[in-house]
């Protein structure tokens, strides 16, 4: 809870001028008019097409895409006027994969105007002239060959912002009939007035096209520090370190500040950045439901918003369980990014993972295909054309393809054993294998990790006391992760006997409850203390279980989530009442607990508290016949919401459990096979489970396993 500190988030507006100079105030003291204009059918008066400008001069190189992306930004919002997005608009403008756009002739732009649904469209130059910089602006109407607009705006050098801004007003005003007056107030402050922030940001998000996350990481901190008030960096920022996280297989930390910290200038940045701000803070938040608002918000102003329908995709896969979405809709808004832009990589990523998610041969071939189109040179399109080739490999060649697949940048592989764990955990198990014999000391470290998670989900909990011998745990504890493993697994009923309890004993010793705070800064007493608390609850010493309650209730609110002391200390006292058999009391407790730790993330792990306190509230909707509340939380914990260890294949057996009550003997099969993969070749812990499974599979199923 303490990484994730932040100050408290408002909206609290702090207004920033843009000062513009002589010549530009001159333009933006008429008075502006917009009316949708008569045109070509299938085209959209009101929407405009900003394309890549040309460069002239030194000193302005590398402008082409900068000025027309601010320029979009700047219009956008002013009543009468909706922009199209350029970074899908400009896909067919990229020669290779990895280039940047080209500046089109009024031909090729008129085209893509029109496939886009854009009755108008700008193209244009930026000029170094020396001791300003000059802005030769072109507007045309889509069905006619010549500009109907060519105009000039001059600023001084190095005040880019100001410019672009004198030609947002300069167009508006010759976009406009006498049916609609527009202040140039009405126009969004420019983003920033840093070139240098501009240049950063602009260098984020092509290196976050190509897949490449260190570049757009380090590329987003130089804007961020250029300008930190620049609203759509931070919002970048939060985008960018998510995937980084991701990527690495580790939590998501720091979003809280970058969201504080745009706050404050939400409300003078265009309607669609304040949704996209809007969008992401829910995001952040793991509120499901603002987040797909917002993103179907934005998408209701231009269906070709790539930066809209990818959020969404993501949102829909994080928490459609909230939302009660179908997978095909998260199916459905990630194909919707890869056609807006086939040379996005993170796109092409999430819809390739995805088909093998759905287990579809045909579809994940026909994703293999795009992505070995697109710039693979990035470690996430390795990680993701690697699963891709091995769910599609048979036996002989997976074993062929074992040598190269060690070698893969360290950066690659969390994100390869994320995706043959949901496909083949035999696989799966097979390369942390060799990971961890063949690997760099922290390539084996990782590998081991994700072993001991595996069989800690097929029930071989005394596989990890073997593991915690091995070099790679020696020293600051790092065996106490295993611990941590075999005591969460007992609370989903997947470790019983010996084994928890000596683990549980073990974490108790290194986290003494008398010394909880002298050890808070040094020990993780927050995920220790409450799995020793809960075990006692559900299992051990009662006494010790309420004990750690009171420490934990006495913990100040502060952090992320704010209330987390409160909430260990309910999820304990949930447990204590289920074992005392106080049903209403343990449901109203868990309820409490899964409130209070308002952060509900997909990248965690199911050793830590807030997942086992979903799974524990799910079981109490069950037993209180609330099958439709218990159905959203299990389904969270699994596929393709994400993968939680042991807590998946309970989530399976269960959902399949409430699929056979109510009918659906196809759904509740389905779901069962899912639970009887993880357990099907496990260890002596998940016997009964595997048993239980087995007996539920519906007709022949289960006649043919009997025989």
């Amino acid at each position: 809870p303490r990484a994730g500190r932040a100050g408290r988030f408002s909206w609290r507006p702090r207004l920033r001028g843009v000062l513009v100079t002589g010549a530009l105030a001159a333009v933006a003291a008429t008075a502006i008019v917009i009316r949708p204009a008569d045109g070509p059918v299938g085209v959209d008066r009101e929407l405009l097409a900003v394309f890549p400008f040309r460069s002239i001069g030194d000193a302005v190189a590398g402008w082409a895409e900068g000025v027309p992306d601010l320029l979009a930004t700047t219009l956008d919002g002013a009543e009468g006027l909706r922009v199209a997005d350029p970074w899908s608009l400009w896909r067919p403008l990229r020669p290779t994969p990895s280039a940047r756009p080209t500046p089109p002739a009024p031909e090729e732009a008129a085209r893509l105007a029109a496939r886009a649904g854009a009755g108008r469209y700008m193209l244009g130059s930026v000029v170094d002239a020396g001791d300003s910089v000059t802005l030769s602006v072109r507007l045309y109407e889509v069905g006619r060959s010549d500009p109907v607009h060519v105009f000039p705006v001059s600023g001084e050098a190095g005040d880019l912002a100001g410019a672009v801004r004198g030609a947002a007003v300069g167009a508006l005003g010759r976009l406009a009939t006498e049916d609609r007056v527009v202040s140039p107030s009405e126009l969004a402050l420019a983003p920033t007035r840093s070139p240098e922030a501009l240049k950063a940001y602009l260098a984020a998000r092509e290196a976050l096209r190509r897949g490449l996350l260190d570049s757009a990481a380090l590329a987003i901190d130089r804007a961020v520090a250029a300008d930190s008030t620049f609203v759509l960096a931070l919002v970048e920022a939060i985008g960018i370190k998510s995937w980084l996280a991701y990527l690495r297989g580790e939590q998501y930390q720091g979003l809280l500040q970058l969201l504080s910290a745009a706050a404050p200038y939400a409300d003078e940045a265009a309607p669609r950045t304040r949704l996209r701000l809007e969008a992401t803070a829910a995001s952040v938040r793991t509120d499901g439901p603002a987040a797909v608002a917002a993103s179907r918000q934005i998408l209701s102003m231009d269906s070709t918003d790539l930066q809209a329908w990818a959020g969404l995709t993501y949102y829909l896969i994080a928490y459609g369980w909230q939302v009660g979405a179908r997978p095909d809709e998260a199916v459905a808004a990630a194909e919707r990014v890869v056609r807006l832009d086939s040379t996005y990589v993170p796109g092409l990523v999430v819809r390739a993972s995805l088909a093998l998610r759905r287990r579809d041969s045909r579809d994940v071939r026909a994703q293999l295909r795009r992505l070995e189109l697109a710039d693979t040179s990035s470690a996430m399109a390795q990680a993701t054309l690697a699963g891709l080739r091995v769910s599609l490999a048979d036996d002989a060649g997976f074993r062929a393809m074992l040598p190269d697949l060690v070698q893969l940048p360290r950066a690659a592989l969390p994100s390869l054993i994320r995706e043959l764990r949901d496909v083949d955990l035999g696989r799966a198990r097979t390369l942390l294998s060799h990971l961890q014999r063949d690997g760099e000391p922290a390539t084996a470290l990782l590998a081991a990790g994700e072993l001991a998670r595996i069989y800690m989900a097929q029930g071989w909990p005394a596989r990890l006391d073997s593991m915690a011998l091995l070099p790679a745990y020696r020293g600051e504890a790092k065996h106490l992760l295993l611990r941590a493993m075999q005591v969460a697994a007992s609370l989903a009923g997947s470790n019983p006997g010996d084994n928890a309890a000596r683990a549980a004993a073990e974490l108790a010793a290194f986290v003494p409850m008398d010394s909880a705070n002298d050890y808070f800064l040094t020990r993780p007493v927050t995920i220790y203390g409450w799995l020793v608390g809960a075990y006692n609850a559900a299992y051990g010493d009662t006494t010790l279980a309420r004990r750690w309650a009171a420490v934990f209730d006495t913990m100040p609110v502060s952090g992320s989530p704010p209330e987390w002391g409160a909430a260990l200390a309910a999820d304990i006292d949930a447990r204590l009442a289920a074992r005392h058999g106080r049903a209403d009391l343990a449901l109203d407790r868990a309820r409490d607990a899964f409130r209070l730790w308002s952060i509900h993330t997909d990248n965690t792990f199911e050793f830590l508290p807030e997942p086992g306190m979903r799974l524990n509230l799910a079981i109490h909707y069950m037993d209180r016949g609330m099958a439709d509340s218990a159905r959203a939380l299990l389904t969270s914990l699994a596929s393709p919401h994400g993968w939680y260890g042991f807590l998946t294949p309970r989530a399976h057996y269960e959902i399949g459990s409430l699929d056979l009550a109510a009918g659906r003997t196809a759904d509740a099969t389905r779901r069962f096979e899912r639970a009887l993969e993880i357990w099907g070749d496990g260890g002596p812990a998940a016997a009964s489970w595997r048993d239980l499974a087995r007996r539920r599979l519906p007709g022949e199923l289960a006649d043919d396993d009997d025989s």
